[in-house]
């Protein structure tokens, strides 16, 4: 399904699973008994039409489906090595006030939790913002990353905030090697409003009530792609010493 943003991007994608949830709603509505939310009517009519919508969804899924899988195996994309993947998730609240306290307790959640996970594993991965602290200005921090890396000898991908040179606050991926180097850096473009930023802020200052925090993420300039060694290479470990990087992620 994921082939499907080449037509119509990420925007697209959001709206198929909007599609989705909403055929599920009315099909709940249809069929349970009682529902204040149902429309005046005949409820037997109802229950049909929203048959007829849940099967039409899950078709325009189904055909895109297919087509995905068509598409990636024209690519080739079965035919090259695999390579391991570690997402890393630590249920570490993210509160409205942060402080040096709760950007420890993230960091230690990552760090531990990463350490557990096994060795073949080439690539980590942290989720957005997982550190809420400016990485590019907290070395002590940035460095027990980048020892991560080098303990796993794996790629590292850290989410957290970077101080940017006019003193804005960007949403940051740090993309770390297994040497330790910082290779790439990605600043999230599209922010989510009321979660990242507040729309107008300045010109309706009711809505700073409505704000997940006090001030807002700037967005990056450009979106990229971060550049990882070839997969064969990934699969097979390489011992510390780098190599080209000719494959690209996401």
């Amino acid at each position: 399904l994921l082939q499907t943003a080449s037509i119509v991007g990420h925007y697209g994608l959001g709206f198929l699973i909007a599609l989705l949830n909403a055929a599920l709603a009315q099909a709940v509505m249809g069929v349970a008994p009682g529902v204040f939310l149902r429309p005046a009517g005949d409820p037997k009519v109802f229950a049909q039409r929203a048959a007829r919508t849940v099967v039409a969804v899950y078709l325009v899924l189904f055909v895109l489906y297919f087509w995905g899988a068509i598409v990636m195996r024209a690519d080739g994309t079965e035919d090259t090595p695999s390579v391991s993947v570690a997402a890393v998730q630590g249920a570490v609240p993210v509160e409205e006030h942060v402080t040096s306290v709760d950007v420890k307790r993230s960091l230690d959640t990552y760090l531990e939790l990463s350490r557990t996970i096994p060795d073949d594993a080439r690539l980590i991965v942290w989720p957005e913002t997982a550190i809420p602290a400016a990485l590019n200005t907290t070395l002590s921090m940035m460095a027990q990353i980048r020892e991560i890396a080098i303990e796993k000898d794996a790629y590292v991908l850290a989410g957290g905030a970077e101080r940017g040179e006019n003193g804005e606050t960007l949403n940051t991926l740090y993309f770390i090697s297994p040497q330790g180097e910082e290779l790439d850096l990605y600043r999230k473009v599209i922010l989510v409003p009321f979660g990242e930023y507040v729309p107008q802020r300045e010109r309706f200052p009711f809505l700073r009530h409505f704000a997940v925090r006090k001030f807002d993420f700037s967005p990056g300039d450009q979106h990229k792609l971060l550049s990882l060694e070839s997969r064969a290479r990934l699969r097979q470990g390489y011992g510390g010493q780098a190599g080209k990087p000719d494959a690209r992620t996401t």
